[in-house]
């Protein structure tokens, strides 16, 4: 990749994810984005063939935003649990601007984009937790009995089941306290009594998402 000749591509997917953030994959037409942006529908096809295209575009270059911030917190994060605090506040920055729609959306508009995305999302989840357990072990903040596979597979499931399962009532979906819930109740399973003393007197403990 040439970071200069790829640079107005990359502008154009960010851009444009914007905007199929706020009116949605189905119903943000290229005609939309070339308005939207100001630009010419020639430019727009000169880097992007078809609005699939532009989608695959913008979610990857999404992805990859997201993840080089994700390791800004890690390396500013003062152990382990602050920075799964952290990266919880990310991970609702996300599901604020996009919410589950924008993956049912994508799942059945664009699949192959969708598998992309999910293929990349597990790797992401799986790689990072158990990262964050060893560091917190190491860190003498969470327990020495934990069977790090079992803790990593139950994470990667509660995010996946949080994001992708359409059972939960609208109501607890939009209540980001609910995301919180699910955060404790994964550290509480992990911390020994010194991180649950850490846990619990850090200041997004007790985080209002709403």
């Amino acid at each position: 990749m040439n970071p200069v000749k790829d640079a107005p591509k990359m502008s154009i997917a960010a851009r444009a994810m914007a905007l199929f953030q706020r009116f949605g994959l189905r119903a943000c037409t290229m005609d939309d984005v070339s308005r939207e942006l100001s630009i010419s529908k020639k430019t727009l096809y000169k880097f992007f063939t078809n609005k699939a295209d532009l989608v695959d575009g913008s979610v990857r270059s999404f992805f990859a935003h997201q993840m080089a911030s994700m390791e800004k917190v890690t390396a500013k994060s003062e152990n382990a649990l602050d920075e799964l605090f952290h990266q919880h506040q990310q991970v609702m920055e996300i599901v604020a601007g996009n919410g589950p729609s924008m993956l049912f959306s994508m799942k059945k508009y664009y699949p192959e984009t969708y598998a992309w995305l999910m293929d990349q999302r597990k790797q992401m989840i799986l790689e990072r937790t158990r990262a964050n357990l060893q560091r917190g072990m190491d860190e003498g903040l969470y327990r020495t009995d934990v069977v790090p596979e079992f803790a990593v597979w139950y994470h990667y499931a509660q995010m996946v089941a949080l994001t992708e399962i359409d059972w939960f009532p609208d109501n607890l979906l939009k209540d980001r306290n609910f995301y919180h819930y699910g955060l404790r109740s994964y550290m509480l399973s992990i911390v020994n009594d010194r991180g649950t003393a850490y846990m619990n007197q850090h200041p997004l403990a007790s985080l209002k998402l709403n």
